[in-house]
């Protein structure tokens, strides 16, 4: 029976996340556009703002839309961001740790490629630490 309950949590959570990974996306995609990829060292800065936007509004989904948390202490927003910066941290660490191991290991594919590419393993690395502590720690 608790399974049946965690299913439809887990495939909010899932809609919430689709919605961040397309704002992460494109924002570190319109950034590597503007400003481009001539000095990879700039990746992680590209990366961490669009994390931090979908992170604003990986709150307020999770919230309102996958938890349905009616909670408002101050606390949770705390414990929330705690958790979410621990995400952050693995997200861009694993996700420049693969772009600068393809990148030296002189992959011929487009530099934008591998940077989406690490960008999406970043992100699930993100989302498995996010979903286990969200569920089971910020909005029990």
């Amino acid at each position: 029976m608790k399974l049946n309950l965690a299913i439809p949590k887990f495939i909010r959570f899932a809609i919430v996340g689709v919605v961040n990974t397309v704002i992460d996306l494109s924002i570190l995609n319109i950034l590597i556009l503007i400003f481009g990829l001539s000095q990879p060292f700039l990746f992680p800065f590209y990366k961490g703002f669009s994390f931090i936007c979908a992170f604003l509004n990986s709150y307020f989904m999770n919230k309102n839309f996958t938890f349905r948390s009616k909670e408002n202490k101050k606390y949770t927003f705390y414990i929330f961001c705690f958790f979410s910066f621990v995400g952050f941290l693995m997200n861009v660490i694993f996700s420049s740790l693969l772009f600068f191991t393809l990148i030296s290991s002189h992959i011929f594919l487009n530099t934008h490629i591998i940077a989406t590419f690490s960008g999406i393993f970043g992100t699930i690395v993100g989302l498995i630490i996010n979903y286990l502590s969200y569920n089971n720690l910020v909005f029990k």
